[in-house]
């Protein structure tokens, strides 16, 4: 548990407001400030992606483009599916008691969703300067991926709770 106490306190630093989420009437809140945080920074990323895709195409490289593409559509999915997100917490728990032990879990989801969108945010950074555009994209296309599977997860999680 231990491990798992640093990684809450962690997130809790890294998001305004997430230590909200033990308090019932904050709970709302808190959620949606983390589901904000974490679309803003996937969204920031799509800047950068656009400027490898105008940039392949100044330098005809057109190999690139469909790969970057790619990469575009899956971060607009994957930010799309945290934007409209359920919001966890809502008076949806009001008639459900959480244990302590679920509510770990879902901190812990939610831990593994901030971190994996700090890592695909490092690696699209590094597309426009890849030596290999297209095996950039794919790693980029397989961490968004994980993204999307974490946060389906967090939603099997509060579905379990009910």
């Amino acid at each position: 548990m231990g491990i798992l106490r640093k990684g809450i306190d962690f997130v809790a630093g890294l998001i305004p407001g997430y230590k909200g989420y033990k308090d019932k009437e904050q709970r709302r809140d808190a959620d949606r400030m983390l589901r904000h945080a974490i679309v803003t920074r996937l969204q920031e990323r799509k800047a950068v992606v656009d400027r490898a895709i105008a940039e392949s195409s100044r330098k005809f490289q057109f190999d690139n483009l469909e790969p970057l593409e790619l990469v575009k559509r899956k971060l607009e999915r994957v930010t799309d599916l945290v934007r409209h997100a359920p919001a966890g917490y809502s008076g949806f728990f009001d008639t459900a008691e959480i244990g302590p032990e679920q509510l770990d879990r879902i901190y812990e989801n939610d831990a593994g969703v901030l971190e994996r969108v700090n890592e695909v945010a490092q690696v699209i950074e590094g597309l426009p300067r890849a030596e290999d555009v297209p095996a950039a994209a794919d790693q980029c296309v397989t961490a968004l991926q994980n993204i999307e599977k974490a946060v389906l997860e967090r939603d099997h999680l509060l579905m379990d709770v009910g």
